[in-house]
């Protein structure tokens, strides 16, 4: 699948803390290409993994207009959000998100029974996947018994299973070493690349931010497009 273009107008995103309104968001406007790679940064409460949620489908639009490819995410709410979460995007996380109970390939082929694909169609994807990002040869393993590089290749791999067109990647060598962690960007540079999909990653590393196409950078919750 190739990726899909974003447009974002007047996206506001607030909560409450008692009697308190916190503005995560305010009023951002940003386009993203189909297939193109952002990075975005910011200090911690900036506004960035809500940024990301709002993406994802995790968070509902609260005020303004978040278009990805043509879906409009601004009325979606509950088995609408879900089911775009399931058709549309693909998550990479910083703890990788792996159900310690499962081997590697059971984590990846969950993502597509949630999606209710063929069972046999996925075994095979899953263990295509996994072969795909280097680890093939652990897909046997639970995730206690996976180092974190590996555990990484897992959930990119698991991110993948539906084939995406909106891959959304939250500090995603935060766990990491340095040369594990290189590893794993060159891995999803690869798959920006090869697979077209649009990539968003959320960074604190100024050396991961700049292998993005283009970074923006969230101040008190507004953008600034560097």
């Amino acid at each position: 699948m190739t990726g899909v273009a974003i447009t974002a107008r007047a996206v506001s995103f607030e909560y409450r803390a008692g009697p308190r309104r916190v503005d995560v968001l305010r009023d951002i406007d940003f386009d993203i290409a189909a297939g193109e790679h952002i990075a975005v940064t910011g200090s911690s409460g900036a506004g960035k993994t809500t940024l990301l949620a709002l993406l994802g489908g995790l968070e509902q639009v609260q005020t303004g207009s978040l278009i990805v490819g043509d879906q409009d995410l601004s009325p979606l709410r509950g088995d609408g959000l879900a089911e775009y979460r399931q058709q549309t995007v693909g998550f990479v996380f910083q703890h990788f998100g792996l159900l310690g109970n499962l081997t590697a390939l059971e984590n990846v082929e969950l993502a597509m029974t949630i999606a209710a694909q063929d069972r046999k169609l996925r075994r095979s994807r899953a263990v295509e996947l996994l072969e795909a990002v280097g680890v093939g040869h652990r897909a046997d393993h639970r995730p206690a018994h996976l180092s974190g590089g590996e555990s990484q290749r897992v959930a990119v791999a698991r991110a993948l299973a539906n084939d995406p067109a909106l891959v959304l990647a939250d500090e995603p060598t935060g766990n990491l070493d340095g040369d594990t962690a290189t590893t794993v960007l060159d891995l999803l540079d690869a798959i920006a690349r090869d697979r077209r999909c649009t990539m968003i990653t959320v960074t604190h590393d100024p050396a991961v931010a700049r292998r993005a196409a283009r970074q923006f950078h969230l101040i008190d919750g507004t953008i600034d497009h560097a």
